[in-house]
């Protein structure tokens, strides 16, 4: 197979998360236990705001009211962004291939997440798709975010690799032809790329 494009997940593929330190951080602070606020965070509110149907201000007054108050909107948007670590080998790889083939971006992620990585991260420039569910009101693994991303790639879902952590976005990227390659946490990535055919790599 021929690979003419690659599109990459963000999260746990070019940068590392720990939603586990916003939930610790805000427990400290407030003292309310780490599995409240968890749960406050993790609800149907957080599906609306990864498709854009609420405003950061918005799913943090959600947040803060589930906690009676004890922390304010901007104090937890302030925990919440700051989870992220550059996972540096992947991202000389994107940088590279970059070069060569055209490469973009899907990702389920939130209007703060995103705009708080773009201004903290220097490599988003290489894609020319990023497709960020927030501002497309579509998630992984619909059809339809995939799609827009190879549309905007300009190459057909079967020259086009997929690199996503999660199976099921893996499995909604083959069910429309594109080649995949799973990446799950501490897997290398060179040796999957060179496995599926991706040239010039090192």
């Amino acid at each position: 197979m021929s690979v003419d494009a690659v599109i990459f997940d963000l999260g746990k593929v070019l940068l590392d998360f720990d939603l586990e330190k916003c939930f610790s951080v805000l427990s400290r602070s407030t003292g309310v236990s780490a599995d409240r606020v968890r749960s406050a965070m993790f609800s149907e509110k957080m599906v609306e705001f990864e498709r854009g149907v609420l405003s950061p201000e918005q799913f943090f007054e959600h947040v803060s009211i589930q906690i009676d108050g004890a922390a304010d909107g901007p104090t937890i948007r302030e925990a919440f962004d700051d989870i992220f670590t550059a996972m540096n080998e992947n991202i000389r790889l994107a940088e590279m291939l970059s070069q060569r083939v055209p490469v973009g971006l899907v990702s389920n992620t939130n209007q703060s997440h995103s705009s708080f990585v773009e201004k903290n991260y220097k490599f988003f420039h290489i894609f020319k798709a990023k497709i960020y569910s927030h501002e497309h009101a579509l998630r992984k693994p619909e059809p339809d975010i995939y799609h827009r991303a190879i549309d905007l790639l300009g190459v057909p879902a079967e020259r086009t690799l997929f690199i996503d952590d999660l199976e099921k976005n893996i499995e909604g990227a083959r069910a429309i032809g594109m080649a995949v390659v799973h990446l799950p946490p501490g897997k290398p990535l060179l040796p999957e790329l060179k496995a599926a055919g991706v040239q010039g790599i090192a």
